[in-house]
């Protein structure tokens, strides 16, 4: 298969500033091919260009300051926001999150109806020396199912290529009825699974657009997930339910496609 070395752009969402550490420095590798467009969800940090500059990062940058603390979800929606108000004009784009490490942003060439790239993920389960050595080398990780876990496919947006435009498109219909989903948000008693449920909401938009639309599975590494913020930190929540964890995640999910059939319900089919 062939790849372009294309130009895209990276949604990168923070809170605790200091994991920028981890992130901006592998997405430096990339040199100027990346876009980056970061949302600083922490109003008591200022991140400023310099701050970036510093991580060795060398590339275009736009950064959102929030002067309240939103959630991953507003905050991704604010980079979508951007993303359109800059009037961007890159053809693909991908989130990360601070503690993660972005490692491959080649783009296969594909057909019009591929509207997303998926492939697979390395997630380190906590130990120190693992996240050092991804900082180093990402390919130098070798899973070993119990601390080094790959997932193939990796399915989730973070860390997952969209056509931009898709992408925006939908941030704007979830922004219009963000009232919805926060309800179920609120409703949940661990955090939110909105990297999953973002990703269901873009599957069926695309599909909704074309009936033929499909993501093309590419079997290789191409992000690194850490656990070194743990959600209870971060979120006040715990990342999973303490009971019937599966079942529960998949009910939350259901009230999520629940949520967005009805935006789609809304929509011209002709648009």
């Amino acid at each position: 298969m062939f790849y372009r070395k294309n130009h895209i752009i990276v949604g990168l969402t923070t809170f605790n500033t200091e994991f920028l550490r981890i992130s901006v420095p592998g997405l430096a590798r990339f040199g100027r091919r990346v876009f980056l467009v970061l949302h600083n969800d922490n109003p008591a940090v200022r991140i400023r260009r310099r701050d970036i500059r510093r991580l060795g990062f060398r590339g275009r940058v736009h950064i959102i300051n929030a002067t309240e603390n939103v959630g991953p979800m507003r905050a991704r929606l604010n980079i979508l926001a951007t993303i359109q108000k800059l009037r961007l004009g890159h053809e693909w784009m991908v989130f990360c999150d601070d503690d993660d490490i972005l490692t491959n942003i080649d783009i296969p060439t594909v057909a019009e109806h591929n509207f997303a790239v998926l492939q697979n993920m390395i997630e380190i389960r906590g130990r120190l020396i693992d996240v050092l050595r991804a900082m180093n080398n990402p390919c130098a990780l070798v899973p070993d199912d119990e601390d080094v876990i790959l997932h193939r496919p990796h399915i989730g947006m973070a860390g997952t290529l969209v056509r931009t435009k898709l992408m925006c498109a939908v941030g704007e219909l979830i922004a219009g009825a963000i009232d919805a989903f926060r309800r179920i948000d609120d409703s949940l008693d661990y955090r939110a699974p909105d990297d999953a449920a973002l990703w269901q909401a873009v599957a069926a938009y695309a599909r909704h657009q074309n009936p033929a639309a499909a993501p093309i599975y590419m079997d290789r590494v191409n992000y690194v997930g850490t656990n070194v913020d743990t959600a209870a930190r971060k979120y006040g929540r715990l990342r999973f339910p303490a009971a019937h964890a599966a079942a529960r995640l998949e009910n939350a999910l259901c009230r999520y496609a629940t949520a967005w059939a009805a935006v789609i319900a809304k929509i011209d089919p002709g648009l």
